[in-house]
């Protein structure tokens, strides 16, 4: 997910603090599912935006206004569905960064179920 970010610390050093790290763990409740038991889409994406604002948080960019030195904006999102999540299974999103540019962070959600199985990738 490409994201456009102002900030007073070089972007290589926040590259350099967070390699990879486990952003957010949540459960496919039942509520989450549609009629053939398996989460929404729509579910996968708030998931993914909550890991955002963990991975924001631990690179010092924070998610609570106001923000006076620092700006982004979601340019480019793609998601790859490996496999069905289903209500009950246990996510554990994990984090980390890909590309650093002279105004850009590309970061990876990668979300992982019990057996360490991938669902989906953002």
């Amino acid at each position: 997910m490409p994201l456009a970010i102002k900030s007073a610390e070089p972007m290589a050093s926040v590259a350099e603090r967070v390699m990879a790290m486990e952003t957010l763990k949540a459960v496919a409740h039942p509520w989450l599912c549609d009629a053939m038991g398996h989460m929404n889409v729509q579910h996968y994406t708030a998931i993914f935006d909550d890991a955002s604002a963990h991975f924001f948080g631990a690179i010092g960019a924070g998610v609570k206004p106001p923000l006076t030195e620092l700006g982004w904006a979601d340019v480019h999102h793609e998601v790859e569905f490996k496999d069905e999540v289903t209500s009950g299974d246990l996510l554990t999103v994990r984090s980390h960064v890909v590309k650093v540019g002279r105004a850009s962070l590309t970061f990876r959600h990668v979300m992982t179920g019990r057996n360490e199985g991938v669902h989906a990738i953002i």
